[in-house]
């Protein structure tokens, strides 16, 4: 299912403000969420978390904990990674197609600075490159962005 064009030229001008390449943030939309905007996915292995990260004043640390492991909408961005590049709201804000590539590209963008290649996808999915013996952890995801590509 392609992105909707209105999607699409979100995604676009994202990207230009931010210097990522569109066709890759894509890609990885498409590998993260099939690109569904009301994607939303709980990951019992994350274990990055900090809640001390700036976020709505009535969210308990326990609820925010749990959610900063949940990945959100099109990017499927963790709500760690959200809180990281400066997302200060309630995460359900993230469903909405708009915040989310806003964040997700500035996530990819600050990713960028740092990695490069498979090992950049691997950091945008895992948090930091993530090698096993033969390859990535996450080499099933790797392949896939690469497959939309």
């Amino acid at each position: 299912m392609p992105l909707k064009t209105s999607t699409q030229f979100l995604l676009r001008d994202a990207c230009a403000m931010y210097n990522v390449d569109d066709a890759l943030a894509e890609a990885i939309i498409m590998a993260s969420s099939g690109g569904v905007p009301n994607f939303c996915s709980f990951s019992k292995h994350c274990q990055l978390v900090n809640t001390l990260l700036p976020c709505p004043s009535a969210s308990d640390v326990d609820t925010e904990c749990v959610l900063q492991r949940t990945r959100w909408g099109l990017f499927g961005l963790f709500g760690y990674a959200a809180r990281k590049t400066g997302f200060q709201g309630w995460f359900s804000t993230l469903l909405n197609a708009a915040p989310n590539i806003e964040y997700g590209v500035r996530h990819l963008a600050k990713m960028s600075v740092k990695y490069s290649g498979d090992d950049l996808l691997s950091a945008f999915n895992y948090g930091s490159p993530r090698h096993h013996d033969n390859g990535y952890a996450n080499a099933q995801f790797i392949d896939k962005v690469k497959r939309y590509m």
